[in-house]
């Protein structure tokens, strides 16, 4: 799982653009955490082979991250860091397939027309814009579980956890049916459907809490949680 972000976002996105020694360790904190979300969503990305893919993410990091200092353009005027990214990783990559296909013969049937060749790069950039934003859900529900889990363990409250794994986490990130109440009581010894709701809506409530300190890491102090829920809400 990718480390957590410490503090918020943007103050390490400031000093990791910088050229002292230290910012090589606060881009190293912040590659940590980016990273396995560009390269899974490389995979994504349709006809690219494993191959290619390691050499478009290490060549990403080297050409346009460390020799161009991408770092130094991203600014919260921008818009979402992780939003920045993906519009330089998409861009870096479509100009290393356009130039590996200039080095080729044009097909006979030559280029697309402008306009179609327009409406299908529209289409593939609301494509790969989903793919980017599910995978980047992905990893914040996959560590606020994690912390609730930790949380629960230290509490003594591994029953909320084991609820809310079977009722709501399964479902959504491992596309398994809901255990049914039935079978929750009975696991877990719950003595009637209703203390059984009412546990589920504890740990949902927990589970809120610490989705929101993983949310708050990616925002600027500036930033309001709530557009951020709002788009979490909206890719659920």
């Amino acid at each position: 799982m990718p480390e957590p972000l410490q503090e918020t976002q943007w103050s390490l996105v400031a000093r990791a653009a910088g050229s002292e020694e230290e910012s090589l360790r606060d881009l190293d904190a912040l590659l940590r955490v980016y990273l396995p979300v560009l390269e899974a969503f490389l995979r994504r990305w349709p006809g690219l082979q494993d191959a290619q893919r390691e050499d478009l993410l290490q060549g990403f990091v080297y050409q346009r991250i460390l020799k161009q200092r991408l770092l130094e353009k991203a600014t919260p005027e921008r818009g979402r860091f992780r939003s920045f990214l993906f519009q330089s990783l998409k861009n870096y990559v479509r100009d290393h397939l356009r130039a590996e296909q200039a080095q080729r013969r044009q097909p006979e049937a030559g280029p697309p027309l402008p306009l179609e060749e327009a409406r299908l790069a529209a289409e593939e950039d609301r494509t790969l814009a989903r793919c980017f934003d599910q995978l980047w859900l992905r990893r914040l529900l996959e560590e606020a579980a994690e912390d609730m889990r930790l949380h629960c363990a230290k509490k003594g409250k591994d029953q909320l956890f084991r609820i809310l794994q079977a009722r709501v986490l399964a479902p959504a990130l491992e596309d398994t049916e809901p255990m049914s109440y039935a079978e929750l009581i009975e696991q877990e010894q719950i003595p009637s459907p209703s203390v059984a709701s009412n546990l589920l809506i504890t740990a949902k409530r927990m589970y809120r809490r610490h989705l929101e300190d993983r949310m708050r890491e990616t925002l600027d102090s500036g930033e309001d949680l709530g557009i951020e829920w709002d788009w979490l809400m909206e890719q659920l």
